[in-house]
């Protein structure tokens, strides 16, 4: 029945998305918030100046069309998870549970009660406005009272989307119940806002209710503060999606039954209720809440697990997932299950999918396995109590959305992936930029502003995958003085042989086709052994005083990768062999083609002295090759620091080069490429004359 839906739905969620994609503005800074008094009122958007309209042609509030209050607390609300309705008060126990509803007026407070009010679990609730990606305010409910949501808004109608942002168990989370809604200067739509046009339930752990994922610097303990459920690889792939995430979350749960640890199992069927906890037990109504896909993403917790004191075998760890998979297609027997994990450790990964495969051998060819991006620490940062950061959530988005789409037959808004990186880089990489050099702070500030205007624009894949690479870069050169320098030596710029020895089976010489920079390449072709060598002894090159800070760069070409070899190198030597420093050319991550290398001087294994006072041999090398590989170097540079201080007109040029739209392997294709990777002085300024030959 899913499959033969799939037209329809992707009808509707195109349409979705475009209206999605026409509210979206750039993304705005959101600190975690103080705790306010009950009737404080967050922080609002700037709005902007409204046109003047004649008073005859303002839209008025037919009663008629709206009703000023709700008899029950439920009516003309669109409800999001499963949040039940307790003794008159809807209840919202689930990581992203919430409601939405359409209002005449300028803005809607709300009476609140919490289960908690330990600061450590308060409840909060991110509050959206009119579609837009960026939260109007983020309301913290410390106490029982009214709250306001919203305030100031044009008056007029409106779409006001609530969301619970943290998760209903670990330790004593807060559970937020609605008891009353008012709107300031109007009433109620008592048409509620269009259904999404797909649904998605979430089963998971910490990771899917968004543990920690407000810190990236893996600090402090857990408090509600550092938890958004709302910026979750579920939740944001959902958005992209133009879909609904129902989740079902609490940290520190299992898939496996009768371990000594809490199992999600036998609570899956229920409404809300989890260990310890009953808000509501009373059965969750599947037939009535039909759903598209249901994500399992449980595992992590259960390494380590015993079951009657008795470590838990793989055999064991796949039978319980098959009974886990079982129960929730008997309960969802026209969804897609997919089970997705690895976001912290891959070491049930293998268990799980022999239980995916298990159930496709007995003819359910509709569960998946899917393996998540694991978190990189380096590259992304660490959540508190070493979870996955808002970083590693994005990029696991990404993966899951992609997925989903293709078996759904639904569409990526891949503006929601652009407009919460654009988030992550204002709430955390620009509000830490003490220390760095101003030009690379401004760098990344421009990249992000000019995404947010793509995002509000709209624009195609391309265009959004363009303009992530540019975060990604302007983040990659955020760094400090001393890694910005106009200061480079050139050694030598590989036009000519000189006195160097190139050695090979063929080929070797100069290359004047394939050079990068200036005339020619150094370019030789064997197996076993080829050699480029400088050994005169006459390069003369004095090595600076605050040598630690500078790198020798090349671009090296080598066709085959795979076949370097442990005692590859780069030397660069005052005598060879007895003092010299070097670098494992196999250990640099060659790509196939062109690589232009920065080799920190500082990181180079020294042989002889601590520090070299002259370059005066240079020598690059390949041995025990086990099958014939190409290698050329051109353009060998002692250069201080590793970007550049001055870009001059680079960015100009490559706005230029880009209206041309050249083909990739054009020679403007491909010089754009190398302008928009260049980092040193050196390869700017190179970039710079290359493109200005072509474009003037």
């Amino acid at each position: 029945m899913r499959k033969q839906r799939r037209s329809a739905l992707l009808f509707a969620l195109f349409c979705g998305v475009m209206l999605l994609c026409g509210a979206m503005i750039g993304c705005s800074h959101e600190e975690v918030p103080k705790v306010p008094d009950a009737d404080e009122k967050p922080p609002q958007e700037d709005q902007g100046e409204m046109p003047d309209t004649p008073a005859e042609e303002q839209p008025g509030y037919p009663g008629e069309a709206y009703a000023e209050a709700q008899e029950t607390i439920t009516d003309y609300l669109r409800v999001y998870g499963r949040t039940p309705v307790v003794d008159g008060k809807l209840t919202m126990y689930w990581t992203n549970s919430g409601f939405s509803f359409r209002f005449y007026g300028t803005g809607v407070k709300a009476r609140l009660t919490p289960s908690s009010t330990n600061p450590t679990y308060y409840g909060y609730l991110k509050v959206f406005i009119d579609g837009k990606f960026s939260p109007h305010a983020t309301v913290c409910v410390n106490k029982a009272g009214t709250f306001t949501l919203a305030e100031g808004l044009p008056e007029g109608e409106h779409t006001i989307e609530v969301r619970k942002r943290n998760e209903a168990i670990y330790g004593d989370s807060a559970t937020i119940a609605l008891e009353h809604l008012e709107v300031i200067g109007g009433g109620f739509c008592k048409t509620a806002p269009k259904e999404p046009s797909l649904t998605i339930e979430v089963i998971g752990d910490s990771i899917t209710g968004g543990f920690g994922n407000m810190v990236s610097d893996n600090s402090g303990n857990f408090t509600t503060a550092t938890q958004d459920g709302t910026r979750t690889y579920a939740a944001l792939a959902a958005r992209a999606l133009g879909a609904n995430a129902s989740v079902l979350s609490r940290s520190g749960i299992c898939y496996v039954t009768g371990s000594d640890r809490d199992s999600m199992y036998p609570f899956y069927t229920q409404t809300a209720a989890l260990p310890g906890k009953s808000a509501s037990v009373d059965y969750w109504d599947f037939d009535a809440n039909p759903v598209d896909a249901v994500v399992i993403n449980l595992g992590t917790n259960d390494t380590g697990a015993r079951i009657d004191g008795k470590a838990i075998s793989a055999a064991q760890y796949t039978e319980h997932a098959v009974e886990f998979i079982k129960l929730v297609r008997a309960k969802n027997p026209d969804a897609m299950i997919v089970w997705a994990y690895g976001m912290m450790t891959q070491s049930r990964g293998d268990c799980i999918a022999a239980a995916v495969k298990q159930l496709n051998d007995e003819g359910d060819s509709d569960v998946f396995y899917l393996s998540l991006p694991t978190m990189s620490a380096a590259k992304e940062g660490v959540g508190t109590h070493g979870h996955p950061s808002y970083l590693s959530h994005l990029k696991a988005a990404g993966v899951l959305a992609e997925f989903l789409a293709d078996e759904l037959g639904a569409t990526v808004d891949r503006g929601v992936m652009l407009a919460a990186l654009c988030e992550f880089a204002e709430d955390y990489w620009l509000t830490n930029v003490e220390g760095y050099v101003a030009v690379s702070v401004e760098a990344l500030q421009r990249a992000v502003d000019e995404a947010q205007a793509l995002v509000a624009a709209g624009a195609t894949d391309e265009q959004y995958a363009a303009a992530t690479d540019a975060i990604y870069t302007a983040r990659d050169r955020l760094a400090s003085d001393e890694d910005y320098s106009d200061e480079y030596i050139v050694i030598d710029g590989c036009d000519d042989k000189g006195a160097w020895s190139l050695n090979g089976k063929k080929n070797v010489g100069i290359d004047k086709a394939s050079a990068v920079v200036g005339e020619g390449c150094f370019s030789t072709t064997g197996n076993g052994w080829i050699n480029f060598m400088n050994t005169s002894g006459a390069l003369e090159v004095e090595m600076p005083e605050d040598w630690q800070k500078w790198y020798i760069e090349m671009w090296m070409y080598i066709d085959d990768p795979s076949a370097l070899t442990n005692g590859c190198n780069i030397e660069i030597s005052q005598e060879v062999d007895k003092v010299e420093f070097a670098w494992d050319i196999k250990g640099l991550g060659l790509k196939s083609g062109w690589n232009c290398l920065q080799l920190p001087i500082s990181t180079a294994s020294k042989a002889g002295a601590d520090k070299l006072q002259t370059i005066k041999n240079i020598r690059i090398f390949l041995i025990n090759l086990p099958s014939e590989v190409t290698m050329k170097v051109d353009d060998i540079v002692l250069s201080q620091g590793k970007f550049a201080l001055y870009r001059g007109d680079l960015d100009e040029l490559i706005k230029e080069a880009e209206a041309k739209a050249p083909e990739a392997d054009s020679a403007l294709g491909v010089a754009l490429a190398r302008a928009k990777a260049a980092q040193s002085q050196r390869q700017v300024d190179n970039a710079v004359e290359a493109l200005e030959a072509l474009l003037h």
